[in-house]
């Protein structure tokens, strides 16, 4: 076992790495990312390195080019933006659906959860982030349509890394505590026009901060 969790901590160390230097643009579009030169630079075996690359390609910032090297993909700020589009239109349908139903015993956790939710926690970016997916999938799950929920962890596997940049801005978790607490209470009054407002607000916050984002980094590129 201890062996498997050192395959695991190397992986994510291998993963990381290159999402940031993916989203940094360091690499060109439809470079080849071959795993025996991964595996020589970060002196690894092949096990993490496969790991890491299934968890990119999962993302969305790569696609298998054959058995052994994946192919960079092009990130665009229209493709960031349509998946942030799809999320609001699929969770404003959510939340118009549980304002009309009694869900107070189903999301007192999650009430109770964010209101306590602070930076005085401890909580990084990314705990802040892995938070933040599993409120919006929870809303999902109570509403019980299985097509949404796992179409929401699609979009969500997608948006990881923008997630974590998204929780990494001034004040982020703060306004987030409070749209997700006010959300919850619109929804327990049965308020649609209120809870559509707070899931909107929430939702376009982290696709502005994403864009903004994703903007430096394109910036940076060309300067470079």
């Amino acid at each position: 076992m201890k062996k498997q969790g050192k395959k695991v901590k190397l992986g994510e160390r291998v993963e990381e790495t290159l999402r940031k230097r993916l989203l940094d643009l360091e690499y060109p579009p439809n470079y080849l990312l071959v795993e025996e030169a991964l595996c020589a630079e970060f002196g690894v075996s092949r096990s993490p390195v496969r790991e890491a690359l299934r968890a990119l390609e999962t993302s969305g910032l790569i696609h298998k080019a054959n058995n052994r090297s994946y192919v960079i993909k092009r990130i665009s700020q229209n493709g960031v933006k349509e998946l942030y589009e799809l999320r609001l239109a699929l969770e404003s349908y959510v939340v118009r659906q549980l304002c009309r139903r009694d869900n107070r015993d189903d999301l007192a956790d999650l009430l109770s959860r964010w209101q306590n939710i602070t930076r005085q926690n401890d909580l990084g970016d990314e705990e802040l982030a892995r938070a933040d997916r599993a409120f919006h999938e929870r809303l999902a799950e109570v509403y019980g349509n299985g097509t949404i929920v796992d179409e929401l962890r699609r979009i969500n596997d997608r948006l990881r890394v923008f997630r974590v940049i998204d929780f990494s801005k001034p004040n982020r978790a703060s306004s987030t505590k409070n749209q997700h607490v006010e959300l919850l209470k619109a929804v327990h009054a049965g308020d649609e026009k209120l809870a559509a407002k707070y899931i909107e607000s929430n939702i376009q916050e982290g696709m502005d901060n994403a864009l903004e984002a994703l903007r430096q980094a394109i910036l940076r590129a060309y300067e470079n």
